[in-house]
């Protein structure tokens, strides 16, 4: 399961099934701020669940949220974690052919090295 941090609290992510795929798809589809906070707050409800979001933003009607920058904030930390396996998945994919290469060009320096005695 994956978790994140947010005021000095760990709350646990709910598994990214499609409803959350489609709540996160719908926050990249607005035009005006209002939906766009709207849908963030959708996405996180259904991301972290509704005692989490009452704890965080003491309501759980978006009227009522005292600071949206905290929404985005929020939303942007839950964004990160749910990408982060697939991210150091690639770093050690990279990482991985970096190392194979680098050892790969070692050994042709030291039989080009050879040759020239």
């Amino acid at each position: 399961m994956a978790y994140i941090t947010f005021n000095d609290n760990r709350y646990q992510l709910n598994k990214k099934n499609f409803d959350i795929v489609k709540k996160e798809e719908a926050m990249y589809k607005v035009m005006g701020l209002v939906e766009a906070y709207t849908k963030q707050f959708e996405y996180i409800k259904a991301c972290i669940g509704e005692d989490a979001v009452t704890e965080i933003f003491g309501t759980l009607n978006i009227e009522e949220v005292e600071d949206f920058d905290k929404v985005t904030l929020l939303c942007n930390e839950i964004s990160a974690e749910y990408v982060r396996p697939i991210v150091n998945q690639g770093n050690r994919i990279v990482s991985k052919a970096l190392k194979g290469g680098l050892e790969r060009g070692v050994k042709v320096a030291k039989e080009a090295k050879s040759l020239r005695k």
